[in-house]
Parts: C-alpha cells; structure tokens; sequence
C-alpha cells in the first residue's frame, strides 16, 4: 500500500488503469512531467497475455499521448522499451515514435540483461501519425 500511495502522490505523474470487459487489465501514465522542457516519459503495462496484440494497448497509449500533447501541452514525450518487445516496438513506430538508439541495461529476475531501446514522439511527428492515420482509413 506504501508503494501505491506514493506513486499516487507523485505530482510529477499521472497513472491511469486500462478497462476492458468489466475488469482492469493494465496500467499506462505519463511519469517525469516536466513544465521546464515540456516533456514526460510514458508507460504501459499490460498484465494479462490474451489481452496483448489485439489493440487495446495502441487505443490506450493513443488517448494517452492525445491527453499529453493536447491537455497538458507537451512538447516531447519519451519512452525505453525493452529490445526483445518487438510487438511493442512496432505499436511505438506505429504511433509515430522513433528510436534514438539503445541505452541502459536491464537485469531480469532470471539473470538475463537485456538492452532497453529508446524512443520519442514530438508533438509535431505525433500531429504528423495522426494524419497519415486518417489518410489511410
């Protein structure tokens, strides 16, 4: 509970619960917000395997980023993704995000490091995604 509370209070972040079909399947937030630079780092967690790959996460991260770029005016929003989350890598491309190379080291629980991608979305490239979007439908 002292985990959940403190991440409640954090101001410089906003989590949000992903809902379908009654139950919460996940969690995703901007965390990292920044009035300085007008930026933040988003995430997304999607806990059950039958709920990934059937687009909920890209519908979920879309009303994020529209609630970043539109409602809390920012400029640049971030994001490390795991090397082997190819799934998550083409939704990030997808929307607009673009790689800026590897970064840090990861260490699982089962003593595997992995390398963590970095990406980022300008509000213009996400402006940009969003019109080659509805230029496709």
């Amino acid at each position: 509970m002292r985990y959940f509370r403190r991440l409640l209070g954090e101001k410089r972040r906003l989590t949000f619960a992903i809902t379908f079909d009654g139950g919460i399947i996940g969690s995703i937030g901007l965390k990292e917000i920044s009035a300085l630079t007008n930026s933040a780092e988003c995430f997304i967690e999607i806990g059950e395997p039958k709920w990934r790959g059937c687009g909920l996460g890209t519908e979920a991260m879309a009303q994020l980023l529209d609630k970043g770029f539109h409602h809390l005016a920012l400029e640049r929003i971030d994001l490390e993704v795991l090397e082997f989350n190819f799934p998550a890598i083409k939704m990030y491309h997808y929307l607009g995000f673009i790689s800026l190379g590897h970064g840090n080291w990861h260490y699982d629980e089962f003593g595997q490091y992995w390398s963590v991608l970095r990406m980022s979305l300008s509000k213009d490239m996400w402006q940009a995604s969003l019109r080659q979007r509805n230029l496709a439908s």
